[in-house]
Formats: structure tokens, C-alpha cells, sequence
């Protein structure tokens, strides 16, 4: 195996295990935002739920294709100007 390919490897599993525990706190949010509402607090969890898996289906198909019809720095660009600008919506 290429040294490369290894070092990315690595890199890969660092990354994903630390990758911070998005579910399990945005349901502590939302119970405590929607304490009183249950109804509500089951359509939160379903949005979250549904959110949170586009995401993380969607967004590496976008840098794939990115990836496949420019150069991967543009990638690297888009993706980082889309979590500033998700970062920012929360603000």
C-alpha cells in the first residue's frame, strides 16, 4: 500500500473518532427547548433526525461530484464556504 494512501487511511479513522455526538445532544436541546409541547417534540426529533441524515448523505455525494467535474481544491472551497455560511445561519 502506498504511503499516501495509508497516512490518508489514518487520517479517516482519527477523524471519525472524534467526530462530536450531533444526536444525542441536539435531542438534549430540543427537550429542553420543547419541555411542555410533546407533539412538537416529536416533530422536532423527526426533523432533526431526517437533517442530520441528508446531510451526511448528501454532502459527501456534492463533494464527490465536486471532486469529478473540478479540481479538489474547489471542492475544499465550496464545502468550506457552506459551513460558514450554515455557521452563521445559527448565529
Amino acid at each position: 500500500m502506498d504511503a499516501a494512501i495509508a497516512m490518508l487511511l489514518v487520517a479517516a479513522a482519527v477523524a471519525g473518532a472524534f467526530t462530536p455526538p450531533l444526536g444525542p445532544t441536539m435531542r438534549v436541546l430540543w427537550a429542553k427547548i420543547l419541555h411542555r409541547r410533546q407533539p412538537l417534540l416529536h416533530t422536532a426529533y423527526a426533523l432533526d433526525s431526517v437533517t442530520e441524515e441528508v446531510v451526511l448523505t448528501v454532502g459527501p455525494l456534492v463533494v464527490g461530484g465536486l471532486i469529478v467535474v473540478a479540481v479538489p481544491l474547489a471542492a475544499m472551497i465550496t464545502v468550506t464556504a457552506l459551513i460558514a455560511v450554515g455557521t452563521a445561519a445559527r448565529l
